[in-house]
């Protein structure tokens, strides 16, 4: 039994909760960058959750590996709600050909699958009754993996909060552009 043996569980598979980890950040940096311009609040929003979430990241496992998922999680909920806040205060969307609201209607859609997808990759990753050198998926008291549902339930706020943005950066791109069309009515007259 080498060093890997002693240093985790040989039922715990950490590389699966970094896989985890590196697609929903890669997932909302490249959402971020696409959506720049349409969507500013958005993309701020996915941006502030990613650095947020990685600063929890660096902070709880420097403080204690037992429960750094779920910790990320909640602060990477809190920095996309302030991102998604601040950004529909200074962000304005461009108009667009495409209602944005589409893509609300899309993340509420595949939410679920979403949600149950990362729950059983989760749980893949830090199964239940697991605890004796169990690294970053030790919970201690919560053997029953209460915590991954959180994570889930999480996930899915964090989902409606993304849509809820969507929503009122279409609002706000068509209010624009008709202001804008109002405008070039004007310059004709």
């Amino acid at each position: 039994m080498g060093l890997a043996g002693h240093v985790s569980s040989p039922l715990v598979h950490e590389g699966l909760l970094f896989t985890i980890a590196l697609v929903l950040v890669g997932s909302c940096l490249v959402a971020a960058q696409l959506l720049r311009r349409r969507a500013p609040a958005v993309s701020l929003a996915l941006a502030s959750a990613v650095f947020v979430g990685t600063i929890a990241f660096f902070v709880s496992s420097a403080h204690d590996r037992h429960g750094v998922p779920q910790d990320v999680g909640v602060w990477a909920s809190v920095g996309l709600c302030a991102g998604g806040f601040v950004g529909l205060i200074v962000t304005r969307p461009a108009p667009s050909l495409v209602p944005i609201w589409r893509a609300g209607v899309a993340c509420l859609a595949l939410s679920p699958f979403g949600a149950a997808l990362l729950f059983l990759s989760v749980v893949e990753a830090c199964p239940p009754y697991v605890t004796h050198r169990a690294g970053f998926c030790y919970y201690g008291f919560d053997m029953l993996g209460g915590w991954a549902t959180g994570l889930t339930i999480l996930f899915a706020v964090d989902v409606v909060v993304v849509a809820v943005l969507f929503f009122i950066s279409g609002a706000v791109a068509k209010r624009r552009a008709g202001i804008r069309l109002g405008e070039d009515e004007w310059a004709r007259l």
